[in-house]
């Protein structure tokens, strides 16, 4: 019994070690460059494997989250990041994602929460926010949060959704993140207590750099007990010299 029980435990080892190598072939633990922005990320799966995704591709940076955890909403992952390549082609990105998924995810009884942006080399972008925490931006001391206050994708249909502009200025910088952030948890006396939206806020705004933020998080992980999947991306608008030259020129 004792044997068949330990052969047991080794075959679902072995089982989470392949789910967990395909999931990271799809959601990956870099994010590709994104032209004029430094970056950084942070991406932890509360199993082996999780819902949440990210990434980059042109002009565009998404970060969602697909409800539940392990394999069910990893499956859902893979969809979204498959179909995300495709809808960053697109005029409404957001809109396309749900013409392909709304069916699937209205099935399965999921959603899928996400932050879309369209980012310009002169500092200006597009965004959007479709049930996910506010994305954070540092302008010099001051934290900006920007929110457009729409549903997740599969829950209601809509033949459009809100994207709203802001302008970055050279140094700006943001933080794009899934709610496993802001819902991790840590023992004091005795008492469990939730990072939540106002801590993680006072962080950026104490912070010196997006470095220092960086490393801030990157300690929450490691000291906090996460209970679901979480995803940062952190991006800081630096223009290089050249393209801010050649843009004066042509003025």
């Amino acid at each position: 019994m004792n044997s068949q029980l330990a052969t047991s435990n080794r075959y679902d080892e072995h089982m989470d070690a392949i789910a967990s190598q395909i999931w990271r072939s799809i959601v990956s633990e870099s994010l590709a460059d994104v032209p004029h922005y430094r970056h950084w990320l942070i991406s932890k799966p509360a199993k082996h494997v999780g819902g949440d995704f990210h990434l980059a591709s042109e002009e565009f940076v998404f970060v969602g989250d697909v409800s539940g955890k392990g394999i069910p909403a990893a499956l859902f992952t893979g969809m979204f990041v498959s179909t995300l390549k495709l809808a960053a082609q697109m005029r409404d990105p957001s809109k396309a994602l749900e013409f392909a998924l709304f069916d699937e995810l209205e099935r399965s009884e999921k959603f899928a929460t996400l932050a879309a942006l369209k980012i310009n080399a002169d500092g200006w972008m597009i965004y959007a926010t479709l049930g996910h925490p506010p994305i954070m931006v540092k302008q010099g001391s001051e934290v900006v949060k920007l929110k457009t206050n729409e549903p997740p994708l599969g829950v209601i249909r809509k033949s459009r959704y809100a994207a709203r502009t802001f302008h970055l200025q050279p140094g700006d910088w943001m933080c794009i993140y899934t709610d496993g952030l802001i819902d991790a948890e840590k023992d004091h006396d005795g008492v469990t207590t939730q990072l939540g939206l106002h801590s993680l806020e006072q962080m950026m705004r104490d912070s010196c750099s997006p470095e220092a933020f960086f490393n801030s998080i990157t300690q929450i992980t490691q000291e906090w007990t996460l209970t679901d999947d979480l995803t940062v991306v952190i991006l800081q608008y630096q223009p290089d010299d050249g393209w801010i030259f050649d843009r004066l020129e042509r003025r």
